[in-house]
């Protein structure tokens, strides 16, 4: 790959500009055609299926970019690699804005209801009890300034990633992450927040503070994860 080479989100780009010989690229070649493909699904015929579809493929692109950049940044003192690894970290602009286009393909339905207080914690209790009743969810939360403006989106389907840019821009709030909420084993009443996101101070207590502002709900407590295991719930002044 040359120094300075623009990324595009483009299959025949990268089997063009990629280097020879590095791990990943072949997955992130076939992460492009898919993706293409499900993009051009989406145009043809709007709806709920093909966006899923979209959005996975989108996603599957972003993981795959990781992995070759993490690959080429262990090969040292090649200027190749190295131009590789600064051109694929510019990919991240244009994954962004086809999320935002794929955010505009929507109208999703749960969009009014993180305005109203009764009609959010709806939506809230539907979720919870998906998750009381055995089912882990995707979340994303975003924090307000207090426990009745959080927000937590809970789908089955949606990545995670997608619900947080979803979230992020009907509540305007900033201050958000995402990951796979499920039930405690072993703590009835507790909900589990496997963290894959940026994890942010008091993030346990304030969704803790959050269930217990919208109750009854099946769950009145919020455990931390990450990797597996219980993190520091370290608190912040917020």
């Amino acid at each position: 790959m040359k120094q300075g080479e623009r990324p595009e989100l483009s299959s025949a780009w990268w089997k063009k500009a990629q280097p020879a010989g590095l791990r990943g690229d072949e997955r992130l070649y076939v992460a492009l055609r898919l993706w293409e493909a499900a993009r051009r699904v989406l145009e043809r015929k709007a709806g709920e299926e093909a966006l899923e579809a979209a959005e996975g493929a989108l996603d599957r692109v972003e993981s795959c970019t990781d992995e070759v950049i993490a690959a080429a940044a262990k090969i040292k003192n090649n200027p190749e690699m190295a131009a590789t690894v600064t051109c694929l970290g510019k990919l991240d602009r244009e994954i962004r804005t086809e999320r935002k286009w794929l955010a505009e393909q929507e109208g999703d339905p749960d969009a009014s209801k993180f305005a109203a207080p009764e009609a959010y914690r709806a939506y809230l209790l539907t979720g919870l009890k998906r998750i009381h009743s055995g089912a882990d969810m995707n979340f994303a939360i975003a924090l307000g300034r207090a426990p009745e403006d959080h927000r937590l989106a809970l789908n089955k389907s949606k990545s995670a990633k997608s619900l947080l840019g979803f979230l992020v821009r009907e509540t305007g709030l900033h201050q958000a992450t995402f990951g796979v909420a499920r039930a405690d084993e072993n703590k009835p009443g507790t909900m589990v927040l496997a963290l894959e996101g940026r994890q942010i101070a008091g993030l346990a207590k304030r969704a803790t503070l959050m269930l217990k502002a919208f109750q009854p709900l099946p769950y009145k407590l919020a455990r931390l994860t990450v990797g597996g295991k219980d993190t520091d719930d370290t608190e912040d002044d917020a």
